[in-house]
């Protein structure tokens, strides 16, 4: 499932490229506009992107193994990161707000990952708290609460 139906969506984007970018409907187009209709015509192909991007997070970081909470946490980092870079240099959304709601999703993500990976850092070293001037892991959950 996790690899399948994203190739499944890609599958149907290829098939309905040439008329999705032409703008001239063919079934193909039609029967997949689900998946290509809320981003510029060049950005038709986001969709399955996007969901590698949801199934990398929620699923694929768990491959890492648990002994490896900061791979984890930094491989979460990496990929939101990447993705929120690329919203804002590719645009792929039609509407502005779509955009400018994705990309604040994007930072929160960011934020959030940002957040345990330096949990995870004052966790696994109490000198690397103190160097970041943390006392404990609450103390990173308050500041990026606040």
């Amino acid at each position: 499932w996790p690899i399948g139906v994203p190739a499944f969506f890609a599958l149907l984007l290829l098939l309905s490229r040439e008329a999705t970018l032409s703008h001239v409907p063919s079934d193909m187009s039609r029967a997949s506009t689900l998946l290509w209709d809320d981003y510029e015509s060049v950005c038709f192909f986001w969709e399955p992107l996007e969901m590698l991007r949801k199934v990398t997070l929620t699923g694929f970081v768990l491959l890492i193994p648990s002994e490896r909470p900061i791979g984890r946490a930094l491989l979460a980092l990496l990929v939101s990161f990447i993705f929120l870079v690329a919203q804002f240099s590719i645009k792929p959304f039609k509407r502005p707000v779509t955009l400018w709601m994705a990309a604040a999703s994007q930072v929160v993500l960011f934020l959030i990952f940002l957040a345990v990976l330096l949990m995870q850092v004052c966790a696994s070293s109490p000198c690397a708290c103190d160097a970041m001037g943390f006392e404990s892991q609450g103390d990173i959950f308050v500041s990026f609460i606040f």
